[in-house]
């Protein structure tokens, strides 16, 4: 018995901004989970579930686009499409804070290896990359900012966990949390 596709749809709003999700229960084809719609978006913007993205080296979600800058998705684990539905707080900003990227159009950003590497040195030396500020603030904008530093603090917890069950992988632990604090801290 096939199970058939059901649809839902959430909400975020802000003053006379409104962002729609349309959430499958399942994905289709290529892991389409669903959509993000808005007249603040170029395009609607794919929610897609890749269960492979830590072989990206992305933890949680990403935005992606086609190499011709066409089909804008925020591709993200399991959890994170299934937790949106669910009202997990971690799980809403994250995708909230990649559609600031996207509003932000910090996807045509030509080096993403580089923004990384200036990333991590700027969380070295006690600040946070202008690029997340502003998808932080984005979120903000939708979910509040008490919801946020929640998001913000669970994502921290569960980042932590990660890293201590995958020490492969813990090698820039302390500045990828030390980076959420000062990220927290600018709410």
């Amino acid at each position: 018995m096939q199970m058939k596709t059901r649809i839902a749809h959430m909400n975020f709003k802000n003053g006379c901004d409104m962002i729609q999700i349309v959430h499958y229960n399942k994905p289709i084809q290529y892991g389409l989970g669903g959509m993000a719609t808005s007249k603040l978006f170029r395009e609607n913007v794919a929610l897609v579930i890749r269960p492979d993205l830590l072989s990206k080296q992305v933890l949680f979600a990403s935005l992606a686009q086609c190499t011709d800058g066409s089909a804008p998705r925020i591709e993200m684990e399991p959890p994170i499409f299934y937790g949106m539905k669910q009202g997990s707080k971690m799980a809403r900003f994250i995708m909230l804070h990649e559609l600031g990227h996207y509003i932000n159009n910090d996807l045509l950003m030509e080096n993403m290896a580089k923004y990384d590497e200036d990333r991590g040195n700027l969380a070295s030396d006690g600040f946070v990359a202008d690029a997340e500020l502003c998808a932080d603030a984005f979120a903000v904008s939708f979910l509040g900012r008490d919801a946020s530093v929640a998001a913000l603090h669970e994502l921290k917890q569960h980042l932590s966990r990660f890293y201590d069950e995958n020490a492969e992988y813990a090698e820039n632990a302390d500045l990828v949390l030390s980076e959420i604090d000062l990220r927290i801290a600018a709410l």
